[in-house]
């Protein structure tokens, strides 16, 4: 099976793609909104030169043009149906043809391009949806684990530190899994704060209070009754989460 990368629209340019389809990997990005692309050309018919492209289309317009299907995909852990419109076509510069799929948005619709012509249209928003997901655990990398502050500069040492931020990310994620966390961690936080079950904010918040409990309750039975004892001492778990 071919290598496929999935880039930010930002990268969704021939100059990046040629390369990457030289190289014999597939491509899944999102489109420009006003991009065009093109059938194949009619048949020659051997009068006058050859016509490199065939009918041209707006993109964002092949909603209109044909009647959208609608489509099971699994995006953010949600199933969701969406009206989408499949077309192979060519784009500009790209010397293959590519797999377009207009998805039905709020506003405007939504543009992914798949240079994989295998894939369906619910593995490419799928696929491309998977990318957000990437992105949140990079930046919790770099926020929680140290993922950018290394001061190395042999390749061999980056990896090390990388695979070592990595792994403690994962780690960290284990001790939330819901067979985990009622051992040790007190979900109590402020009303105003809206935070997801894997929030390293609730893992920092739940540990200083599990571990000031340890230090106030030294001596306490692991089952005993310290609800009443913990509302006088409330205001100092809030001052350390």
């Amino acid at each position: 099976m071919s290598a496929r990368l999935v880039a930010d629209a930002q990268f969704a340019s021939a100059v990046f793609i040629n390369p990457l389809i030289a190289a014999k990997v597939h491509v899944i990005t999102k489109w420009r909104v006003d991009g065009v692309g093109w059938d194949d050309p009619e048949p020659y018919s051997g009068v006058g030169r050859p016509r490199k492209y065939g009918r041209q289309w707006k993109l964002a317009e092949l909603l209109k043009s044909y009647t959208p299907q609608m489509v099971d995909v699994n995006v953010y852990g949600k199933l969701s149906r969406v009206a989408v419109v499949v077309r192979d076509v060519w784009l500009r510069d790209i010397p293959q043809k590519v797999r377009v799929v207009v998805v039905e948005g709020i506003s405007d619709p939504i543009i992914l391009i798949s240079t994989d012509l295998s894939l369906t249209a619910a593995e490419i928003i799928q696929i491309y949806s998977s990318r957000f997901s990437i992105e949140i655990a990079i930046r919790d990398l770099k926020q929680h684990f140290g993922f950018c502050d290394y001061q190395f500069t042999t390749t061999t040492s980056i990896l090390r530190f990388v695979q070592l931020s990595c792994i403690s990310s994962c780690l960290w994620r284990m001790m939330l899994l819901p067979e985990n966390v009622s051992t040790w961690l007190s979900d109590t936080k402020p009303e105003s704060i809206s935070e997801s079950e894997f929030s390293f904010a609730r893992v920092r918040r739940g540990l200083k209070r599990f571990v000031i409990k340890r230090i106030l309750f030294p001596n306490s039975a692991s089952e005993a009754e310290l609800r009443k004892v913990e509302q006088e001492y409330e205001p100092i778990f809030k001052i350390a989460a």
